[in-house]
């Protein structure tokens, strides 16, 4: 099951201007049925990319 996410919904950039910019979606959190009914609700965010072509992520099991 793939969870919904805050933030930019692109998590890699080759870092390239106009035309030779290329996003893509690389990372991923999958959780199965039965993880989410134990943990609760899930929130995942992609957080801005800082000197790397990859963003860092994070998520946050609620109650």
């Amino acid at each position: 099951m793939d969870i919904n996410f805050k933030g930019s919904p692109f998590t890699w950039c080759n870092g390239r201007a106009d035309s030779e910019c290329i996003f893509k979606i690389l990372q991923r959190i999958l959780m199965n049925q039965k993880f989410i009914g134990m943990a609760g609700h899930v929130e995942m965010e992609h957080l801005a990319r800082r000197g790397s072509d990859h963003a860092p992520y994070y998520y946050l099991v609620v109650d």
